[in-house]
């Protein structure tokens, strides 16, 4: 089956397909926030933060199967088309390798819930130059995916999340310093 076989269904002109593919990612985006907020801000317990990277996780993966399934027919060239379509009208290169990139996203994401389940409250440990390079990585391409290739309605809320997790963090910084 490809993409353009899909019988899609509206519900008062809204298609279920595109409602799904973009909520799945909108809810892990929440949760993905509220995480790193959460570690930002060194609030929540072990459990909470774990409970919202696996969620998010969980959405994140609804997501990407929500469009292999509505929009590219469960096909990988269909997918590395589309990305190179949008990648060229964006930036002019004509490439589909930012879908590389977004399997090795969710992989390393997969990785990251399970190992976290795995080692339990000794995860928050782990070395700290790893976790900074996957949330690095992490946020390089999740800014990519919304401000830069999102719809323009996400550029705001990116703008405001990143004023947040700067305020949020300068607040951490001085609540250890002991400073008002």
């Amino acid at each position: 089956m490809n993409a353009s076989e899909i019988v899609v269904k509206t519900y008062e002109g809204v298609s279920v397909a595109s409602f799904f593919v973009e909520w799945t990612v909108r809810i892990a985006s929440a949760f993905y926030a509220a995480r790193i907020l959460a570690d930002a801000a060194d609030v929540g317990s072990h459990r909470l933060r774990r409970a919202l990277w696996t969620i998010g996780f969980g959405f994140f993966a609804l997501h990407v199967a929500a469009a292999f399934h509505f929009v590219h027919g469960w096909s990988h060239t269909a997918a590395w088309n589309a990305t190179a379509r949008q990648t060229a009208e964006l930036t002019g290169w004509n490439s589909g390798a930012g879908l590389l990139a977004n399997y090795l996203f969710t992989l390393v994401w997969f990785a990251d819930v399970a190992a976290w389940w795995c080692v339990g409250s000794l995860y928050p440990r782990r070395l700290r130059r790893t976790s900074i390079v996957v949330q690095i990585a992490f946020a390089f391409l999740w800014f990519n995916a919304t401000a830069v290739f999102g719809p323009p309605f996400w550029r705001p809320v990116v703008a405001a999340f990143g004023l947040l997790l700067s305020a949020t963090w300068v607040w951490r910084v001085r609540r250890e310093r002991g400073e008002r």
